[in-house]
């Protein structure tokens, strides 16, 4: 029993970081984006 319980903590773990994760890719994917979109104005600027 307790066993099981260790291996379902170790997997809640688990599934938290991995959420985290793709949340930061998707953050980075956006942001990532965006200076592509400001790229070519910022270098017309200059």
């Amino acid at each position: 029993m307790f066993w099981y319980e260790e291996r379902s903590s170790v997997s809640a773990t688990i599934n938290i970081v991995l959420f985290l994760l793709t949340n930061k890719m998707k953050a980075i994917n956006r942001l990532f984006d965006d200076l592509k979109l400001a790229l070519p104005r910022f270098s017309a600027k200059v």
